[in-house]
């Protein structure tokens, strides 16, 4: 998706600047604009998975303190789903 993106976006540059950019700094321009998505989304997933291990950390000095057995439970489920979410943000590859 990514690589669509930013082909796309140097395209439709280079169509509006032409003759001034050749295919060749059409190309590299899709490259580099590909390269700082990539990296704004792995940054995002990385602060969103902190989050998540965060609620995670948070759920587990709940479950620590030793709460009513009702929010006991709550408290694990929602520890169990925090991880969950963290891993599968964590894990995901980078064309998903």
């Amino acid at each position: 998706m990514e690589e669509e993106s930013a082909a796309r976006l140097a395209a439709d540059i280079q169509a509006r600047f032409s003759p001034l950019i050749s295919d060749g700094m059409r190309d590299f321009l899709a490259l580099q604009v590909e390269k700082v998505i990539r990296s704004a989304v792995r940054e995002e997933r990385a602060e969103c998975e902190e989050v998540c291990r965060a609620r995670s950390r948070l759920w587990q000095t709940c479950v620590a303190s030793g709460p009513s057995s009702a929010l006991l439970v709550e408290a694990e489920l929602r520890d169990k789903e925090a991880l969950y979410l963290a891993d599968a943000i964590g894990t995901r590859d980078e064309s998903g």
